[in-house]
């Protein structure tokens, strides 16, 4: 039997496991590589997806919601497993998690460059939607004007990126006068167009192999002897699997259609606001979905590609090992922003004492495996250009009513500093002790003493899971550790938004105009 190996300091250990998991998910890439402008956030405890929740962008889905007088929570979970409106819950869940603003910014590793890893923990009083929808309410754009003929052209492109159907309202009231807003008789709801759709996942797949090329390529010229060997031994597959992707997305991904059509938008808005501001308008609104027993609005967003939870048993799979955690750690290890720690962050539930997994565990028993996927988060609503173009300020009244506050100083702070852009995922989860093993015992006996035993997110022994005010899922649970067969939500990449606003100070003050 091996000597007694005390398990490594908490943060060195999470230093380790996350950026290897995060080189995992990027097909070999360096958290370095992230840059200054962008950073990875770990969830605190992991949320519990349904294998079924993204069906709703897979499938399709059009229509709206019932609207019941308060809905208890039995009705609400009666009709979220129901198959008429599973799908507009989950549509709902998804929203909500696009729309939250990190509020952890992490600082940048000096020696690196690179921001650090931190925890994801949401704004408590702003989100993505909230705060581009008062940008648009309370901002002036620079006057032009454009030709008839080309506004028609636009709305024609734009069709190729963003398909927008018109409803029946089945809640309008013929004998109210009609609305708009309260009473509307048409709904319209917008969705990225399927072509846009393919687009997406193509580029998504063309870029893992470019930057698993490229990153081997930088080890290369770094001097690393293993890349070195790789380069030697697959160097041409690198290459080929690039240009074969690239292919692809030429071929069936639509880039040549996609790309000359955004190439033409961006140029006539790019000098016509009064337009773009419209059209950003009319889109949010379409975009605006009420939530499942019409309580609360949420603006859609989709995962790309859509089939990453369907494709749940073909990702791909990590095992944790003690021998690649002492033979790799200087290389694959990510430093964390001083903010990010775990301690004291989980909801362990109930009642019983928070313990960490700390050095008085055997390291040589412990067994970590799981299954990694991700997707992308599509808003097509999201205008970000808009946000970062030199073209639009506060209005007047939007100043006050904002108090003049900055969407993002381009360095982490504002209203909206950043944006998710990533989700990571695993499932097939399993983490403990070998059984029968002295640490095995140890942690049945605190387990069975009450206690709830973590390292890092990963927890056993408490209420471990996905938790609001209507849902309460739970992973399955084995008393040497624990084993889920589930989806869990671990982390996700987000985008430091540019400094907004920064309009150009030669735009004369006759020059700006509200657009209604």
């Amino acid at each position: 039997m091996p000597n007694f190996t005390p398990m490594p300091d908490e943060k060195d250990f999470l230093n380790y496991l996350l950026g290897d998991v995060f080189k995992k998910m990027t097909n070999g890439g360096d958290a370095k590589m992230l840059g200054p402008n962008n950073f990875i956030a770990w969830e605190p405890v992991p949320v519990v997806m349904d294998p079924e929740a993204f069906d709703y962008a897979l499938k399709g889905f059009f229509g709206a919601t019932p609207k019941l007088e308060n809905m208890s929570d039995e009705e609400y979970e009666d009709a979220r497993s129901s198959k008429k409106y599973s799908k507009f819950a989950y549509a709902e869940e998804f929203a909500r998690i696009a729309d939250q603003i990190p509020s952890m910014i992490p600082e940048i590793d000096p020696a690196s460059g690179a921001r650090k890893f931190t925890i994801f923990s949401p704004h408590p009083d702003h989100t993505k939607s909230n705060v581009y929808s008062d940008v648009l309410d309370y901002c002036v754009v620079k006057n032009s004007k454009i030709d008839p003929k080309v506004e028609k052209k636009l709305e024609t492109l734009r069709k190729q990126i963003v398909t927008i159907k018109k409803l029946a309202n089945p809640d309008f009231d013929e004998s109210v006068v009609e609305h708009p807003e309260d009473n509307p008789k048409f709904i319209y709801q917008s969705f990225p167009s399927p072509q846009y759709v393919k687009y997406l996942e193509y580029e998504a797949l063309y870029y893992e192999a470019e930057d698993k090329l490229t990153d081997l390529q930088k080890r290369v010229s770094d001097g690393d002897s293993e890349a070195m060997t790789e380069m030697a031994i697959n160097g041409r597959n690198y290459i080929k699997r690039r240009d074969d992707a690239l292919k692809r997305w030429e071929g069936i991904g639509y880039k040549g259609k996609i790309e000359k059509a955004l190439n033409y938008i961006d140029e006539i808005e790019s000098s016509n606001f009064i337009t773009i501001k419209k059209r950003y308008e009319s889109e949010l609104l379409a975009a605006k979905r009420t939530g499942l027993g019409g309580m609360n609005t949420y603006y859609f967003s989709q995962p790309v590609p859509a089939s990453t939870l369907a494709n749940s048993t073909k990702w791909l799979e990590y095992k944790f090992s003690k021998s690649d955690y002492e033979s790799n750690y200087k290389s694959t290890a990510h430093s964390w922003s001083a903010a990010a720690s775990f301690a004291g962050m989980v909801n362990v539930g109930g009642a019983g004492k928070h313990k960490r997994i700390d050095s008085s565990y055997d390291f040589n028993q412990f067994e970590m495996s799981f299954k990694i996927g991700k997707c992308y988060v599509s808003s097509p609503w999201f205008g970000s250009t808009f946000l970062k173009s030199r073209y639009w300020k506060y209005s007047k009244n939007g100043a006050e009513i904002l108090n003049n506050q900055m969407i993002s100083d381009g360095n982490g702070k504002g209203l909206l500093p950043a944006v998710t852009t990533e989700l990571y995922f695993i499932s097939d989860l399993k983490i403990g002790f070998k059984k029968g093993s002295d640490s095995y015992k140890k942690a049945e006996d605190e387990v069975k003493a009450g206690a709830h035993l973590a390292i890092g997110p990963f927890m056993f022994g408490g209420t471990y899971g996905y938790e609001d005010t209507r849902i309460n899922r739970t992973g399955k649970r084995e008393q040497q550790g624990l084993s889920s067969g589930g989806i869990l939500l671990l982390g996700r990449k987000c985008n430091i938004l540019e400094l907004s606003p920064n309009p150009l100070p030669s735009i004369k003050d006759d020059e700006w105009v509200e657009v209604n």
